[in-house]
């Protein structure tokens, strides 16, 4: 057995990885630029997005799914329906009380 009286343990070092770098995405990026500059086509990055402007009332509620499947009635019969199963469930589990208490 090697025992080491006067050991120092050396320092760790602290070591960065590399990043990943793509030279052929950078290349394609300079060249897009270049091509567009060439043809004098902006791109401003603001205005890029898909914004619908106007009025925003009941549009959630028209781009539902629930909604889409058959409209304000598809949601009021399946509101009903969750609403009766609820309650066939409490009433089950209050008579299993009922007969398990009494």
């Amino acid at each position: 057995m090697g025992m080491k009286y006067f050991h120092l343990p050396r320092n760790r070092s602290f070591q960065i990885p590399y990043r990943f770098h793509d030279p052929e995405k950078e290349a394609r990026k300079e060249r897009e630029e270049r091509i567009k500059e060439e043809l004098n086509i902006r791109e401003d990055k603001e205005n890029a997005s898909d914004y619908k402007g106007g009025n925003i009332r009941g549009s959630f509620r028209s781009e539902s799914k629930i909604l889409n499947k058959g409209g304000f009635a598809f949601a009021r019969n399946e509101k009903r329906k969750s609403n009766q199963r609820l309650f066939v469930i409490i009433l089950a589990i209050l008579l299993a009380l009922y007969i398990f208490f009494f």
